[in-house]
């Protein structure tokens, strides 16, 4: 026998060898087991019928059926084991015949039934007792949803028997419970025990688990499965999608059929397999879903064999395998088409009974492909051999946990899904591995031949880099220099304006004209700046526009008026054609200017009589805009090559008129950055017509028409843009003397000129100004002297202008201290810059006398406006509320935040005002006021509101600042009324209450009329804290919960004073009393008495009234004036008298 056996071993091994020479011995030992497992499957022997009902025998036994008792808590039952098995071979038994066949059933011994492919229908017979003594639902789950047919039968109340039909040879509606498995209700009496039956028939594999849930186990089961189906077919989805883009990209056929697999295998298949489909896709097709199954799965057999062929290349690589796929793909197309045949036919049995077995041989087929392919040098093989190895091994266990020879668990009822997800991912990555190796050797035939090609251009490419840098470097020059003569151009024209205003003492008129002279050369080398960084920025597109409707009429009578300075003495007429009810324009409101001003200014320079006129027309969704003029005109030839760079039409009008030539090149830019077009239409004699489109603004009604924006780029308009200016401005020095204000103004600035210049502009106006050299030099003068605004230069050594900006805003805010920055950068990206490190205001230098004094002037009176408010609204407030601003507050803002309410009055005080003036009372109260509410400010808190001679404030931080701040306004108090005896006034003492907790911060009121408030338990309970403070004898009193958040409790001496309730609220809260030596008179008495107050106070909260009677008569001995303990006393005597309440609290209203 033991010969016999190695024999054998030896010709199984001798076979191996000689079929497959090139594999390895494991993968040969694993092709062997699985080929005969699979092919002993695959023959249908005689005794077919008996092999498939051997796994249904050996899960039955004789034992007796146990009862499924419910138990208190349990909400899930598996009744795999609770059930008994009776087999009707033909299908014939009727109901009534089942119930007389009692010695007919078998006992379940396994979890989930299996039943294989079975020809039988199976009778499944089982207990439910319900021992409780309310009714319970419960729910009764078949956890398969591939079987034909099911027949619930459940008793009645009446004795009858109901019977509820179920399967997918039903339509989904007509489920009782909508769900992919098949789910019945089951409402158990009180202490009643019910037999019931379920009848089970398919023509396909199938086990039927049995669960017995409650509604919310079932919920949670259910929902437990959707999260697995949504991670699962998400992931199936985004493959799809991924290898669809990749399949349109790259057009590799091999992306095509990964799809394919992926739709039918991964997609449908899987979706009738755990019932999805009929609940989601067909649910009333029935016959659809009786053959669908079969049909994807020989779909999926096709499309997989079809791609893995395609992938690995099988033709080319083993010829002999690939006729072998080709086959499995002719009885894949087969059974798909046998699927469709009616049921119960020859045809329908076939394809049932091949189905499985194909997907097992295909299955083994394309692994061995894969392993081929690799063992030959086919680098992409690996991850399709480790892909294809996860769907085999789950493949297989689902396939052989049909046929009953593994047992049912969620390993291998789900180990296709887990097996597919894992390859999808794998393919996936194998895909990419195939389309990098392909590109790798296009690349590396490409390389060789791009070589050449590329040695021959590296010597253009060295000649074209090096003119580019050699024009990088001019265009950086001139950028730079351009920025660097601001500076300059500002102290020759400030200065020079200065002196023209008589900063420097009076002045002829030949000094005057020429100091005109001085200012009109510097504008014009200003201009000239400005021409060449608009030219340097456009070059390399640095120049983004801010597009809005614009109303072009307008825009134009602003240029136009603007540029009537040029005409001099030239018979020369302006006009605005532009038609009122013209549609606005999409543009930059700022650079239109610029386009109108250099092309009027143009025409206006070159027409020495006549006309220029400005007219406008719409085609389509642009506006054509046109500037005419009646000048000597210009030759067609020069119709292009004015709009380049340093052009002009000849020499001579370059002698005649100054210009740069960059003018009209700006212009054509611009115009083409807003998405139109610029030409010329002249010939000489006759003028020019230059004619620009400019795109439409659509949806904007007349209503929302707005005047132009007067911020005009620099041009000839500029000096009676000053006059404009300087007409509308009254500087502070024409003030009436009741108006006069001594306001000051720090400018920092590191270069000297620039600083004479401010402060030539300034001392005019009679500001008081202070000069910075750098950063720090302002930061320390701010910390010596407030300053009604700044002026701030950007560019300066060790502390950028943006970092000073920063510092300053951490201390003051913008509506506080107003910060204009005074620079030569004039960049998007540094106003950008400028704005967000705090600033209120950007200019670039050299800049307007008159606009910076008008824009001074209103900084300071918008300051000086919000200010005003913060008296009334404080900035604390505001914050919370996430404003910056009074503006911004609207009705219904509100914030909710943990802060420490305190409550401060003062006691008696109706006696005192009576004996008081109305004028005498309100002098008091602001005395009394001034002294403690910065007090409460320096503790880092802020006053909500003054009630009377009460005051509410806030300390949104530590609470240990409240605490600080009560103690300081006690001493405050004592200071006071020091004061208040030398003028033979009567003291005053004031009680302060603590309390912290959640407040609710807004807005309230109407639209007219609103006011900030505090909404909050918090806010109630500090003022019933205050009331309180008399009564108890002392000063100051806080709450355990501020008392808990005390970051340094220890710093003053505090005695509990028990518990207290407020009228209306169940809980209760523990109050302290907080006494320092200078706060209460008898301080010593009290410190003494300290441990012995607190244990009678303790002893009354336990209701032990002798004890704390006695307690507080020890603390009356040594301190007759503590009238807590007296108050706690005649308490005490009262319960012992009278009798103890439920609650002993004091409670306060």
């Amino acid at each position: 026998m033991l010969f016999a056996k190695q024999t054998m071993k030896n010709n199984r091994l001798f076979v191996l060898g000689f079929v497959f020479p090139a594999l390895p011995k494991w993968m040969g030992f694993v092709f062997c087991a699985l080929f005969f497992l699979s092919m002993g499957q695959a023959l249908g022997s005689p005794a077919q019928a008996e092999t498939l009902r051997k796994p249904v025998q050996q899960t039955l036994r004789n034992n007796a059926l146990n009862t499924t008792t419910l138990r208190p808590g349990q909400e899930k039952y598996t009744l795999g084991k609770e059930i008994e098995i009776l087999e009707d071979p033909g299908g014939t038994l009727s109901f009534e015949q089942v119930r007389q066949s009692w010695g007919a059933f078998r006992k379940s011994k396994v979890d989930i039934p299996n039943f294989s492919f079975s020809s039988s229908a199976f009778w499944l017979h089982f207990k439910l007792r319900n021992p409780m003594i309310q009714e319970q639902l419960m729910l009764l789950e078949v956890g398969h949803p591939n079987i034909d047919s099911i027949r619930f039968y459940q008793p009645r109340l009446d004795g009858g028997w109901k019977e509820v039909p179920a399967g997918r040879r039903l339509p989904f509606s007509a489920r009782e419970y909508k769900h992919r498995n098949f789910v019945f209700a089951l409402h158990l009496q009180p202490g009643v025990t019910r037999d019931y039956y379920l009848r089970v028939e398919s023509s396909a594999a199938y086990y039927v688990p049995l669960y017995l849930l409650s509604e919310r186990a079932f919920a949670q089961k259910d929902h437990e499965a959707q999260l697995g189906f949504g991670f699962y077919y998400g992931l199936i989805f985004v493959m799809i999608f991924y290898n669809l883009v990749l399949w349109l990209s790259v057009r590799d056929r091999n992306y095509l059929y990964y799809v394919l697999t992926l739709f039918f295998l991964h997609l449908l298949f899987q979706a009738t397999n755990n019932g999805l489909a009929y609940e989601y896709l067909w649910p009333n097709w029935v016959w659809w879903s009786n053959h669908c199954l079969g049909t994807f799965l020989a779909l999926s057999i096709f499309f997989t064999l079809t791609f893995s062929q395609s992938f690995l290349q099988i033709r080319d690589h083993v010829p002999i395998l690939n006729r072998l796929l080709n086959l499995l793909k002719g009885l894949a197309l087969l059974l798909a088409v046998l699927n469709l045949a009616p049921d119960h036919t020859f045809l329908s049995w076939l394809s049932v009974f091949w189905g499985s077995k194909i997907a097992i041989v295909a299955t083994l087929g394309i692994w061995f492909s894969g392993a081929f392919a690799w063992l030959r040098g086919n680098p992409t093989a690996r991850y399709f051999m480790i892909a294809w190895s996860s769907l085999v091994l789950g493949a297989l266990v689902t396939a052989f946990t049909a046929y009953g020879l593994l047992p049912t668990s969620f390993w291998t009822t789900y180990a296709l899904q887990i097996g597919t997800g894992i390859e999808v991912v794998l393919l996936s990555m194998a895909l990419g591995d195939r389309l990098r190796v392909d590109q790798r050797k296009i690349l590396e035939a490409q390389t060789s031949r791009l070589q050449q090609e590329q040695m021959a251009k590296q010597a253009q490419e060295r000649m074209v880099e090096r003119l580019k840098k050699l024009d990088r470097i001019k265009d950086e020059f001139i950028a730079n220099i351009s920025h660097e003569l601001r500076t300059p151009l500002n102290g020759i024209i400030g200065i020079s304006e200065s002196m023209l205003d008589g900063a420097t003492g009076a002045m002829s008129q030949e000094q005057k004209y020429n100091l005109s002279l001085v200012i009109s050369s510097g504008r014009r080398l200003f201009h000239l700046v400005n021409d060449l960084i608009d030219f340097s920025q456009l070059k390399h597109k640095e120049i983004q526009l801010h597009l809005r409707p614009v109303w072009l009429r307008e825009v134009v009578e602003v240029v136009l008026k603007l540029s009537k300075p040029l005409i001099g003495q030239k018979d020369l007429v302006l006009i605005n054609a532009i038609p009122e009810n013209v549609p606005p324009v999409m543009a930059d409101e700022d650079r239109l200017q610029q386009i109108l001003h250099n092309l009027i200014g143009n025409a206006i320079k070159f027409t020495s009589s006549g006309q220029v006129e400005v007219s406008a027309h719409t085609t389509r969704d642009f506006l054509e805009i046109t500037v005419s003029d009646t000048g000597p005109g210009i030759p067609e030839v020069w119709h292009e090559r004015i709009f380049e760079s340093f052009e002009q039409a000849d020499g001579s009008a370059v002698r005649e008129f100054s210009g740069s030539g960059l003018g009209l090149a700006i212009t054509r830019q611009l115009v083409e950055l807003h998405g139109g077009r610029i030409r010329v239409e002249s010939s000489p004699g006759k003028g020019a017509h230059f004619r620009f489109l400019l795109p439409l603004a659509l949806e904007i009604k007349p209503a929302e028409r707005k005047a132009p924006q007067v911020r005009l780029f620099p041009s000839t308009g500029e000096l009676e843009e000053s006059r404009e200016i300087a007409r509308q401005t009254r500087p502070l020095a024409e003030l009436p003397p009741e108006e006069e204000a001594p306001f000051r103004i720090l400018i920092v600035d590191d270069e000297p000129v620039n600083l004479q210049v401010l402060v030539n502009m300034l001392a005019l106006q009679r500001y008081s100004v202070t000069k910075a050299n750098n950063g720090q030099e302002a930061l320390d003068a701010l910390q010596k002297q407030t300053y009604d605004l700044i002026l701030l230069d950007v560019m300066m050594p060790k502390m950028s202008g943006y970092e000073v900006c920063e510092a300053i805003r951490r201390q003051y805010p913008a509506n506080a201290l107003p910060i204009v920055f005074l620079t030569a950068k004039n960049q998007v990206a540094d106003v950008v810059q400028g704005f967000d490190t705090g600033a209120n205001d950007y200019l670039t230098k050299p800049v307007s006398k008159n606009e910076l004094l008008a824009r001074i002037k209103t900084h300071i009176h918008l300051s000086k406006i919000n200010l005003s408010y913060a008296r009334f609204v404080p900035d604390e407030f505001l914050k919370f509320l996430g404003h910056e601003s009074i503006l911004d507050v609207r009705l219904g803002d509100q914030s909710q935040q943990e802060m420490t309410v305190m409550f401060s009055d003062i006691r008696s005080f109706t006696t005192l005002s009576e004996q008081l003036s109305p004028k005498a009372n309100f002098d008091f109260l602001n005395d009394y006021l001034s002294r403690i509410s910065p007090i409460i400010r320096v503790n880092e808190g802020f006053i909500d509101k003054y009630i009377g001679d009460g005051i509410m404030a806030l300390f949104p931080q530590d609470p240990q600042q409240a605490l600080d701040a009560a103690v300081e306004m006690l001493h405050e108090v004592t200071l006071f009324n020091l004061e208040r005896k030398q003028e033979n006034q009567p003291a005053i003492q004031i009680g302060i209450g603590l309390h912290t907790g959640l407040l609710m911060l807004g807005t309230i009121g109407e639209d007219q009329r609103m006011e900030g408030t505090v909404i909050s338990d918090a806010v109630n309970t500090a003022a019933r804290l205050e009331g309180l403070t008399k009564l108890y004898g002392t000063p100051l009193i806080i709450s355990e919960q501020t008392r808990q958040k005390l970051s340094q409790p220890e710093k003053y001496t505090h005695r509990y004073l028990g518990r207290v309730r407020v009228k209306g609220k169940v809980e209760s809260i523990s109050i302290y009393e907080v006494f320092e030596d200078g706060l209460v008179e008898d301080f010593p008495a009290r410190f003494k008495t300290l441990e012995i107050f607190e244990a009678a106070v303790a002893a009354y909260l336990e209701r032990d009234m002798e004890k704390a009677r006695d307690g507080f008569h020890a603390t009356i001995a040594q301190n007759p004036r503590d009238t807590a303990a007296r108050y706690y006393l005649e308490r005490s005597e009262r319960f012992l008298a009278q009798g103890l309440p439920e609650d002993v609290s004091p409670v306060f209203v």
